[in-house]
């Protein structure tokens, strides 16, 4: 996602807070150190100031991966750097800059802050909520205002500009992977349509909502429109699991599975998730109980989780074949439900159109991502 630090200039403001021991510059460039040509790819330009990344860095801080890395040069000179990580490091990148920087800091409006005055630098740490991530800057204090001024008052026409043109050729990239067959404008404003992949390798039913700026991948249609199980098996409770593909307009895709249980009798409280291949569990996910949606259908009682797969996740789920002899097991406080043999059918098969699926959506946008 190297492209979501186009628009990451904000206001510094330097307080007066305690001394830490900070390095002049950061890694092997000194503040003041023109670009390496060669090596540092330009992308952005502002007359004084100008934005640069390095296709050959360590997007690692010790153990934690980054999502990227942002040399920014004020009039040819390095002054700034903007170093992005998953929001969920949070903690331990915290702990690893305190380690390494010192315990002489602020805590400031949600900020860590360390100063050196021997080296006229100054960063901080904190959480980026409109990108969600942990955002990590280190600045020469001599250009860091003069950077956030010329950015403050000359980069929101450039920062909306550079990222239409880069939202265009996301989708373009999308787009480009698929054609769309059957399509039709639902009451609500939606667009429904089913979607054949030029590798011809997975098929899939897509459901845009323009006004969200989301689709939605499903490869059943009776994951896109709720069809209640127990009503057409004429049952007094079912659990099954639905998977879906969310895709929001500029960023990368998520997968996400969807433990759903149904009955006419009780709520169950669902609690925990089990997917068994081969006699071993192959995912366990423990719910959280204040995110499980409670609804009621008609006069049957329904209650639904979404788990945003991971790497981790994802790499499980890859193990799944249609020949894995699987078991899915749903909790609730008192009882567990086994999700019955079609329906387990149903879900391989799903599980491996959707892979499928996310692997050629991924591949498209990636590099393109703006996280609008």
């Amino acid at each position: 996602m190297r492209n979501k630090f186009y628009c990451l200039f904000i206001l510094l403001i330097i307080p007066c807070i305690a001394i830490a021991e900070l390095k002049d510059g950061f890694r092997d460039l000194k503040w003041g150190d023109a670009p390496i040509i060669g090596e540092m790819k330009k992308i952005y330009d502002n007359e004084k100031t100008s934005l640069y990344v390095r296709e050959s860095d360590k997007l690692f801080i010790e153990n934690i991966p980054l999502n990227s890395i942002a040399y920014i040069f004020y009039e040819n000179h390095f002054s700034y750097v903007d170093v992005r990580a998953n929001k969920k490091y949070y903690g331990e990148l915290v702990s690893i800059l305190k380690k390494e920087w010192g315990n002489d800091f602020e805590f400031n409006g949600g900020k860590y802050i360390w100063i050196d005055k021997k080296f006229n630098t100054m960063s901080e740490i904190n959480i980026d909520d409109k990108t969600e991530e942990v955002v990590t800057r280190v600045f020469s204090q001599k250009n860091g205002q003069l950077i956030a001024k010329e950015f403050n008052e000359k980069t929101k026409d450039d920062c909306e500009a550079i990222n239409k043109n880069i939202f265009e050729k996301w989708n373009d990239n999308l787009t480009s992977t698929y054609k769309e067959f059957n399509k039709r404008r639902e009451d609500d404003g939606n667009v429904k349509s089913i979607i054949s992949f030029n590798d011809k390798k997975a098929l899939a039913f897509l459901l845009r909502d323009a006004c969200k700026r989301e689709r939605f991948f499903y490869s059943n249609i009776y994951s896109m429109d709720f069809v209640s199980a127990i009503h057409s098996k004429n049952i007094n409770s079912a659990v099954y699991i639905k998977n879906y593909i969310l895709l929001k307009d500029g960023e990368e895709p998520l997968f996400i599975l969807n433990p759903i249980y149904e009955s006419y009798v009780n709520w169950m409280n669902i609690h925990k998730l089990s997917i068994i291949v081969d006699g071993k569990i192959l995912l366990e996910n423990n719910l959280i109980p204040s995110k499980v949606t409670h609804e009621k259908n008609g006069i049957a009682f329904v209650e639904k989780y979404l788990i945003i797969c991971d790497e981790n996740c994802l790499s499980k789920l890859r193990k799944i074949s249609n020949k894995s002899n699987l078991a899915i097991k749903i909790y609730g406080n008192k009882i567990h439900y086994v999700v019955d043999k079609k329906n387990i059918e149903y879900f391989k098969k799903e599980i491996l159109n959707s892979l499928a699926v996310f692997d050629i959506i991924n591949k498209a946008v990636e590099s393109h991502a703006t996280g609008l």
